[in-house]
């Protein structure tokens, strides 16, 4: 099945994310948009031919760093049946797998029966802090 692009303008957010903490994104989706009998999947990738990177990856009951070629965020969930949102989140854990400076892109794909629709994307970069917490 074909991806199609909303009828109304995709999301575009880049997003920064610190080692070993958690993520969260927020997408508030506009009316007419519903949650109503969709599935969501939202991925990072290097670039869009498959390149390797050092990223998360679950193995032995852990996750830890590996060469990979995409990653999933660890949850979508979505609410709403005239406009509503869509909350993104990723796991410190796998945060702290990636290499620091890591820059890629991300996208979400909503399916609906068999359509699937691209609703957002944008850059992301995965950075250390120069200073510790205290």
């Amino acid at each position: 099945m074909a991806l199609v692009q909303p009828s109304q303008s995709k999301t575009y957010a880049n997003v920064e994310m610190k080692q070993g903490e958690d993520f969260e994104l927020i997408l508030t989706m506009a009316s007419p948009w519903t949650s109503a009998g969709c599935s969501y999947q939202a991925k990072i990738v290097k670039d869009f031919s498959g390149t390797p990177f050092t990223g998360p990856k679950y193995a032995n009951g852990d996750w830890g760093s590996d060469t990979i070629t995409s990653s999933e965020f660890n949850s979508v969930t979505a609410s709403g049946t005239d406009g509503g949102t869509i909350v993104i989140t990723m796991l410190g854990s796998k945060t702290q797998c990636f290499s620091d400076g890591f820059e890629g892109y991300w996208d979400l794909i909503e399916k609906k029966g068999g359509a699937y629709t691209k609703q957002a994307q944008g850059e992301v970069s995965v950075d250390s802090t120069a200073t510790a917490t205290f």
